[in-house]
């Protein structure tokens, strides 16, 4: 049974399944072209000072290696598939997809977002665990980035 997990996101009920592990193994694939060179880009920015210290020009950096390695293709291909069996407020996601999501851009990334981390949880407390640690760490050598 593929596990199911709800969130309240800007007012709307998702519920997210996950997708078999085969296909999951396909999509971090895919997904890990563009953000594992933005995630390491991003984790060695935050290492000297901690996330409240890091420089805005990284944030930019970031993006932009995402748009550099994900075409507009990659991107709705990968929502469509991550997407594919989720409900909004108890409907099917997808049947209503432009219209729901017209002109609520960040809340169409907050859902894709909690679809990766429904789908690939251990990754994001591994990623967590880096992200406390490297503040952490900033914290204790004295924390600000010259």
């Amino acid at each position: 049974m593929l596990a199911t997990q709800e969130r309240t996101i800007d007012g709307d009920v998702y519920a997210v399944t996950m997708i078999p592990a085969f296909q999951q193994i396909k999509m971090m694939h895919r997904v890990g072209r563009g953000l594992a060179p933005a995630v390491v880009t991003f984790l060695g920015s935050i290492a000297d000072g901690g996330l409240a210290n890091t420089d805005v020009g990284a944030f930019g950096r970031v993006t932009e290696i995402l748009f550099e390695k994900l075409s507009a293709e990659d991107i709705v291909s990968i929502t469509k598939e991550l997407l594919a069996a989720s409900t909004v407020n108890g409907k099917p996601l997808l049947g209503q997809f432009d219209i729901h999501f017209r002109g609520r851009m960040m809340t169409w990334a907050k859902v894709l977002a909690f679809s990766l981390e429904v789908n690939y949880s251990d990754f994001f407390g591994v990623l967590r665990e880096r992200v406390s640690f490297a503040g952490l760490a900033a914290s204790l050598s004295g924390g600000s980035k010259t």
